[in-house]
């Protein structure tokens, strides 16, 4: 299959590998090239490192999706059939969106003032891949686009990044956990009883091991 094959067949794209062997630009010339032929194409970086802006031609990205402005094109001589736009993962903001999504109004504010939740929004081994999952999904969901572009971080292995969140998943459901986290949940945590029980994956996940 080649590089054109598989933008044109395939709504998601992962470009994963060791550090310095070039996936940033991949995958910045992959969402580029998919833009160029009829896509609409966006590149999600999740590589804390932080390249992407300038390979883009970009000052900076945010969590927000940010379009590729269209005399960036032009510039270079391009004219894109599609369109592209790019954003950079925010692991506390991915964290606190999933909660605004699925909890009730007057959940929300508890959940997120929450010191377990905090926590586990900022520095829980495994958190930042685990929202990197889920912003992929509400791409994938939105309808938005209809080419995805993941930029991963160096790893060992290019399943790493697909991993941590199963890993985390497993360790949120040992029984321990129920244990070490109670003194750490209050009314905030008792919030959690009212969402929606398909609010997804992760929510279900943090009810089992708050034990609620």
């Amino acid at each position: 299959m080649t590089l054109g094959e598989l933008v044109a067949r395939h709504q998601i794209v992962i470009s994963a590998g060791s550090g310095g062997v070039g996936k940033t630009t991949v995958a910045a010339s992959l969402a580029l090239w998919g833009a160029l032929e009829g896509r609409r194409a966006v590149v999600l970086t999740i590589d804390p490192a932080r390249r992407l802006a300038s390979s883009l031609g970009l000052a900076s990205l945010g969590s927000e999706e940010r379009d590729i402005p269209a005399e960036h094109f032009r510039a270079q001589g391009l004219a894109p059939k599609g369109t592209l736009a790019a954003m950079m993962l925010d692991q506390k903001g991915a964290w606190d969106a999933l909660v605004e999504r699925h909890a009730p109004p007057e959940a929300r504010d508890r959940i997120l003032t929450n010191r377990f939740y905090q926590h586990l929004s900022q520095s829980f081994a495994g958190s930042y891949e685990y929202m990197a999952i889920e912003q992929l999904c509400a791409l994938a969901e939105s309808g938005r686009y209809d080419l995805i572009v993941v930029d991963t971080p160096p790893t060992r292995h290019a399943l790493d990044f697909l991993e941590a969140p199963r890993r985390i998943a497993d360790f949120l459901d040992r029984k321990i956990i129920k244990w070490f986290v109670r003194p750490y949940f209050s009314a905030g945590w008792s919030a959690l009883r009212a969402m929606n029980r398909t609010a997804g994956f992760l929510l279900r996940r943090l009810e089992q091991a708050t034990g609620i």
